[in-house]
């Protein structure tokens, strides 16, 4: 049986509220979700599928990050944990999701999404079920290609 760490488990609920917020800011747009956290068996995973106002499909990868301050400009955390090999899963992923729906001929593109929270160490230690204040949203549209 594998045992979880608190931190592990913190990092988690983290992600989820992250993937959650952008998901509700999304619809907020317009854009429909289709699917979250969709699984290309154990070859990769996408964390929101979803169709803009334009309809076109669009495969977001979403970090989350909570820092005790967040700099002014463009925010880098996050996007540096997308690496080559993770971006190549996230194509392979993308493409099995189209062409299993007889999508390929689709528009379609790959876009970041980073959310980072500012808070400070004790609302790190404390965090719960509720939301963390101040999150950053830095969406980030065709940020994966060349593959």
């Amino acid at each position: 049986m594998k045992v979880v760490s608190t931190a592990g488990a913190w990092k988690r609920r983290l992600g989820i509220l992250g993937e959650q917020l952008v998901a509700t800011r999304l619809q907020e747009m317009g854009w429909e979700i289709d699917a979250s956290n969709w699984r290309n068996g154990r070859k990769g995973e996408i964390d929101i599928i979803a169709r803009d106002t334009q309809g076109i499909y669009v495969f977001l990868e979403v970090k989350t990050r909570c820092y005790p301050r967040v700099e002014a400009g463009f925010q880098t955390a996050g996007f540096d944990a997308i690496t080559r090999e993770k971006k190549k899963k996230i194509v392979t992923s993308a493409r099995c999701y189209l062409a299993e729906r007889d999508l390929l001929k689709s528009h379609y593109r790959f876009d970041v999404v980073v959310v980072t929270f500012v808070c400070d160490q004790y609302e790190i230690a404390n965090f719960g079920d509720s939301e963390l204040p101040n999150p950053v949203i830095t969406h980030v549209q065709n940020a994966i290609g060349g593959f």
